[in-house]
């Protein structure tokens, strides 16, 4: 598993992990927030569309960093990993779909794990990336 430990596999972990989120972000954009937001708030719109782009900023920046070999970015990486894609994946089923999402099923239970896996995986290697960078 020293494979895990490589800058290279922790950035290509990293932007992998940057897809599943945004893939997620899509799939909730487009079947989830409707039914919890007015299509006019556009207050809750640009508030969501910050966050986004905040949180891509970061990963970008984490991804960046960690290929340069900064401690800073491989603890940003882990820290966005496990929050939005480990917790978040572990959420879905336990809170909000109990089970398996009916919501575009099975694409959305398939966009979930995938980031649940990577996020995982991204975020113990950023992690054991530290030590050997």
């Amino acid at each position: 598993m020293t494979w895990l430990a490589t800058r290279r596999t922790a950035v290509a972990l990293a932007g992998g992990g940057l897809i599943a989120f945004f893939a997620r972000a899509l799939l909730d954009w487009r079947f989830v927030y409707p039914k919890y937001m007015a299509e006019t708030d556009v207050l809750m719109t640009a508030a969501t569309v910050a966050f986004y782009a905040a949180v891509g900023a970061i990963w970008i920046w984490g991804i960046v960093g960690l290929a340069a070999g900064r401690r800073s970015a491989a603890n940003a990486i882990v820290v966005l990993a496990v929050l939005l894609l480990v917790l978040a994946g572990l959420a879905t089923p336990l809170f909000f779909c109990s089970g398996s999402c009916k919501t575009v099923w099975p694409l959305f239970d398939l966009v979930n794990l995938a980031g649940l896996a990577l996020g995982v995986l991204a975020a113990v290697s950023a992690w054991r990336s530290r030590t050997t960078a």
